[in-house]
């Protein structure tokens, strides 16, 4: 709550304090009373804008921020005169006030309580009668975990004085910059952004953008990656030993193949040696290896080569998914969490005494979920409709970020603190390495923070692993996060991509260099300005991204064929994934 008082507030207050201390001033021993004064009081009709300010006999200045009735600080004394005028006119929207009546007169012994102020919008006066001309558009590709912004360009230049935003018809709200609103969406699907502006000619108009938000375009798993298409089917690349890559056989592929049978899909996950897929109805679909039960599929559990996407049993209503390294966690609309496949560290999110389930196990205490990452590891993480965020699994390094390092795992989701001992809140996305997991907060700066495992610099320059979660220095106004096993990248407001920790492959700079680790946040070359990517994903020290005209391109370690340039050999710069132009999915509009 705060403790400043409204300015229509403040005055009726003082107005208040100076009625009281001439009540005050009447009272006493044997002096003479004191002479008996009169307020002038207004009523103020029509107002919008701010910055009314009304004026009694030229002196008495009364601000007004609202309709209703007002009195001046100054009391007058019987048979003094009282002329009411306005001194500034209010703006945001431009008004005119005028006095419509008992401006003006002599206090007869009463309180003067019959003036009135209406105001009305300004006629425009410059000969700009123009109606407004927006439209609105996105800078990135509407997917979740993604803050996109959206921009609202008026044609003709008439300048914006006002805008009120809504998604999905609920009030939100814009950015620090007018005509640009940030929002993270957290179901797939269709989605409306609407804004309604004012203009400095008092014209008024909207403009309304419909789009098609998926889940996660863009998967890399330990050696292998896959991606969703325009078709939104879903093609893979890389290690497929296991059948990971789905096209019905078990040879890896430096060049991307397509995942049979697929289509009309909502988002991808891919761990070490399998990958899933969220179809149109809301059922996930898995291949690859099934020896930890991590396909969720009875009739193929234990197999290590399923080269076809088979149906995950029992489980509907998914909207996002997550692949550890042997297991897969379902979100489902509800808000639950269910997930399958090993649980030797707890990372299915149960104690149990079972070391795999080819079931979903639903998480036991965890509700109101609205994005889950897992990052390749043993553990799995998801983020709340309260902006906390909880962890599970194993904690040898500090993934749970609870700050208890005597605890090794954990079947219980833990709910993630800073190191300092606050529960870490206002999370906008959450993403997850093989051992580390990292956040953009909403702390008026965007800023990113991470825990867990540190041995390459992917959590702070401070040595050693974190328990609890420490603020990235250097990083502000982040949009995107993506994690490979061992670093960690944010594409922030300027469109710049940063990246620290592992660089062995190079897929901590792009630069070429390899070897090493990059202790702070340094500029990654070849996704800045208008190479910045649409959607970025991290495998086992390699980095995939997709960009705004269909295309995608990778670089670090490559000997399994993951980089998808055609060779099976390391890239320590961004190489392009090979495919026609306009293969891999972009934002299209509502056709979606």
């Amino acid at each position: 709550m705060s403790d400043r008082i409204a300015p229509a507030h403040r005055h009726r207050l003082l107005a208040a304090l100076a009625m009281a201390a001439a009540a005050l001033a009447g009272c006493g021993g044997g002096s003479a009373p004191a002479a008996t004064t009169y307020t002038v009081s207004v009523a103020v009709s029509g107002l919008a804008g701010s910055g009314l300010v009304l004026q009694d006999n030229g002196g008495d200045d009364l601000p007004v921020a609202t309709n209703g009735n007002f009195v001046f600080a100054t009391a007058l004394s019987n048979g003094a005169n009282y002329r009411i005028t306005v001194k500034t006119q209010p703006t945001a929207p431009s008004q005119t006030c005028t006095v419509a009546q008992g401006g003006s007169g002599t206090i007869a012994a009463a309180n003067a309580a019959s003036a009135v102020v209406n105001c009305v919008n300004t006629p425009v006066v410059d000969g700009d009668h123009r109606n407004l001309s927006l439209s609105l558009s996105p800078l990135t590709s509407a997917a979740m975990g993604v803050i996109a912004p959206y921009v609202l360009t008026e044609a003709q230049g008439i300048a914006l004085t006002a805008v009120s935003w809504t998604y999905d018809g609920q009030p939100g709200t814009g950015s620090s910059a007018l005509d640009v609103a940030l929002h993270v969406w957290n179901t797939p699907g269709l989605h409306t952004v609407r804004a309604v502006a004012t203009a400095s000619n008092n014209r008024t108009a909207e403009a309304t953008l419909t789009l098609f938000a998926v889940s996660q375009p863009l998967a890399g798993g330990v050696f292998h990656s896959c991606a969703l298409t325009t078709s939104r089917g879903a093609k893979c690349w890389g290690n497929g030993n296991g059948g990971e890559l789905g096209n019905g056989g078990s040879a890896s592929s430096p060049l991307p193949v397509d995942a049979t049978g697929l289509s009309g899909l909502l988002g991808l996950a891919a761990g070490d040696g399998h990958s899933c897929a969220i179809k149109g109805d809301g059922s996930v679909a898995c291949w690859g290896s099934n020896v930890e039960g991590q396909l969720g599929n009875a009739s193929t559990y234990h197999g290590s080569v399923n080269a076809t996407p088979k149906p995950v049993d029992g489980l509907g209503g998914v909207v996002a998914l997550a692949a550890g390294r042997y297991h897969t966690c379902a979100l489902k609309f509800d808000g639950t969490v269910s997930c399958f496949g090993q649980n030797t560290e707890n990372e299915l999110g149960t104690a149990g005494p079972a070391s795999q389930s080819v079931a979903a196990v639903t998480v036991a205490g965890l509700s109101s979920v609205v994005a889950i990452a897992a990052g390749g590891g043993y553990f799995t993480c998801a983020l709340k409709a309260d902006a906390t965020v909880a962890c599970w699994g194993d904690n040898e390094s500090g993934q749970l970020g609870n700050n208890a390092a005597a605890m090794a795992q954990s079947g219980t989701p833990q709910t993630v603190m800073t190191e300092q001992g606050a529960v870490l809140d206002k999370v906008l996305v959450l993403r997850s390495g093989q051992s580390h997991s990292c956040a953009i907060v909403a702390d008026g700066q965007n800023s990113v923070y991470c825990w867990g495992h540190n041995g390459y610099s992917q959590v702070s320059p401070v040595a050693g692993s974190h328990y609890g979660a420490v603020k990235v220095a250097g990083v502000s106004g982040a949009l995107m996060l993506a994690t490979t096993a061992f670093s960690t990248c944010v594409v922030d407001t300027g469109f710049s991509t940063k990246c620290w920790g592992s660089n062995g492959f190079g897929e901590g700079s792009g630069t070429g260099a390899t070897g090493g680790n990059l202790a702070s946040p340094v500029a990654f070359s070849g996704l800045q300005g208008s190479e910045s990517p649409d959607y970025l994903a991290g495998g086992n020290e390699f980095l995939c991204a997709l960009r705004a005209d269909g295309s995608a391109s990778c670089l670090g370690r490559g000997g399994n064929g993951q980089v998808g340039n055609g060779l099976s050999t390391d890239a320590p710069t961004l190489r392009a994934v090979t495919a026609p132009s306009g293969t891999f999915w972009r934002w299209l509009g509502p056709a979606q």
